[in-house]
């Protein structure tokens, strides 16, 4: 018996929703009630592929309109499939376009989350054509093929992963950081930034974070109420995570810390003069002017809050992986570290829950040869670049065809 693409239940759905390798949040039940409770598509529906009664796949599938008159379909981050089976493949995506031409959709695209090529943190080549079969497949079938490099409008091209299940304990972890970053963990500690998770009635915090950063970096934001929708379908999965400083203890710790260095030059200053000590008292007042202009610095910030937000950040919890969506910090604040120690914290997190740690949508690889952008930034984490296997467009419209091309 052939393949059938049929409509389902939220329930129907969920059941076997984790059930797949490629499982991720942009294919789930909850994904599907955040956007049809949106309405940023004309309809996201929920489908399963059948075969002799058993579920062998299935997709969430947004539908939006194109050139005004005609419908496309746009399959975020799957379907999910067995794509170690070319058999299924093959016979999926042939129920698919029977299901689209049913459903008067004109164009469809489809973004399977696969991992084609695996990069580590020097750049070097780890894994590649791992799914040149289904690439074959599709372009001899007539989609149209583009591998996305940097982050498109709908998916992300490519992500940085730091898979966790070889660590033996959270130590294990922290020891195979880089000196320079341990050595920033602990000045953000001993600063007393601190990060906990916002409730539901906090998540303007994470937004007017979110909003200064796309105005400084240039992208655009999702309007509030996709954010409080995740939450509210997603629940505890759906984690806003926020780092903040405690100002009364960070500007205790600076003077204290000043006082101590003050009270040690006296002393090494009371002592004889010989090389050793001279040096622990150069030592000694170069710290001290560290901290005194740490506390010029703040004071000069003119900070009225208790605890200070500096950095807020989105996680899905989703399937094998925690995945930082999104997020950013205050530019004034940056110094702090504040998405430093959330990423840290939420590593953790991941760890304790037997998931992976994906860092997401990943941009400026070439810059890391100047050791700048958001690669750079990420690998000192430890980890691996995973490239997807980009996106797949099919027309099966003629006249719609005929648009594309007048429009080009």
């Amino acid at each position: 018996m052939s393949v059938i693409v049929k409509k389902v239940t939220d329930e129907i759905y969920k059941q076997s929703q984790l059930n797949y390798s490629t499982s991720n949040f942009l294919q789930s039940t909850e994904i599907a009630s955040t956007q049809l409770e949106r309405r940023n598509f004309l309809d996201s529906q929920r489908v399963v592929f059948e075969k002799n009664g058993h579920v062998i796949g299935q997709a969430i599938i947004n539908i939006r309109k194109r050139y005004r008159f005609f419908k496309e379909a746009i399959i975020l981050q799957g379907p999910l499939l067995d794509y170690t089976n070319m058999d299924i493949v093959k016979e999926c995506f042939e129920a698919l376009e029977i299901y689209f031409k049913h459903e008067k959709v004109s164009r469809f695209m489809i973004h399977p989350y696969l991992i084609q090529q695996q990069i580590d943190t020097s750049l070097n080549i780890v894994k590649d054509n791992q799914y040149n079969d289904v690439i074959d497949y599709l372009t001899s079938c007539g989609y149209v093929h583009t591998v996305h490099s940097e982050d498109t409008v709908h998916v992300v091209g490519q992500m940085f992963v730091k898979p966790l299940h070889q660590y033996d304990n959270e130590e294990a972890i922290y020891d195979a950081f880089s000196n320079a970053l341990k050595r920033d963990l602990k000045k953000f500690d001993e600063s007393h930034v601190k990060v906990r998770e916002l409730q539901e009635d906090e998540l303007d915090t994470f937004y007017r974070i979110l909003v200064s950063t796309g105005g400084r970096k240039g992208f655009a934001v999702q309007p509030f109420l996709y954010f409080e929708l995740l939450k509210k379908y997603f629940k505890k999965d759906a984690r806003f995570m926020l780092a903040y400083l405690d100002c009364k203890a960070y500007t205790d710790y600076l003077q204290n810390q000043i006082d101590a260095f003050q009270n040690r030059i006296v002393e090494l200053e009371s002592s004889p003069l010989s090389k050793k000590t001279k040096g622990y008292i150069t030592d000694a007042k170069d710290q001290l002017q560290s901290y005194v202009k740490r506390q010029e610095q703040f004071e000069q910030l003119h900070v009225t809050e208790t605890f200070l937000p500096l950095s807020s950040y989105l996680f899905m919890c989703y399937g094998q992986e925690v995945v930082s969506i999104l997020g950013g910090s205050y530019r004034e604040y940056l110094n702090f570290g504040g998405s430093t120690m959330i990423n840290w914290d939420m590593i953790r997190y991941a760890y304790r829950e037997n998931k992976d740690y994906n860092f997401y949508g990943t941009i400026e690889v070439a810059d890391s040869q100047n050791k700048t952008g958001n690669f750079n930034y990420k690998r000192q984490f430890g980890g691996e670049l995973n490239v997807l296997i980009g996106s797949f467009t099919k027309t099966i419209n003629p006249l719609m065809h005929l648009v594309e091309k007048i429009k080009k």
